[in-house]
């Protein structure tokens, strides 16, 4: 999940993110899949745009192979993406679990105290680093 952030902050310019839905992960041995989701700045008032990156990521003993895609899946009234996060849970079917939402509103503190939670320091020093990025898949690019 630490890589999709980095992933979708090095994409979308900070100050204009302002919260992100964090999916459980569905993990299946050293294979994981998962979700995350953000609220970006629009372009109308009161609007903010959908920013996806769903990913694959597999541990093979000598780094992690990361396949992400990245989406902006369109834009909406801001008081909707609670009741649209739900809606992406109730479809799953997977009964994983409710996303975790993480206010960042373009604080870089923010952005540096959920990475740290989520990439602590014992596995940074494990030796397992992204051996392989795939191509991100992006619809459309940010300016």
């Amino acid at each position: 999940m630490a890589m999709a952030v980095g992933l979708l902050l090095r994409s979308v310019p900070l100050p204009a993110v302002g919260r992100l839905w964090l999916f459980p992960s569905l993990l299946k041995g050293r294979r994981e899949q998962g979700l995350l989701a953000a609220e970006v700045e629009g372009e109308v008032p009161g609007r903010v745009r959908l920013v996806t990156v769903r990913y694959r990521a597999e541990e093979n003993g000598t780094g992690i192979s990361f396949l992400p895609e990245f989406r902006e899946e369109g834009e909406v009234p801001a008081d909707r993406l609670p009741g649209i996060m739900a809606g992406v849970v109730r479809r799953s079917g997977l009964e994983l679990g409710e996303p975790r939402e993480v206010v960042l509103a373009g604080r870089s503190e923010a952005v540096e105290s959920l990475l740290g939670e989520l990439n602590p320091p014992e596995s940074r020093t494990s030796g397992a680093r992204p051996q392989s990025v795939s191509p991100i898949t992006r619809t459309p690019s940010w300016p």
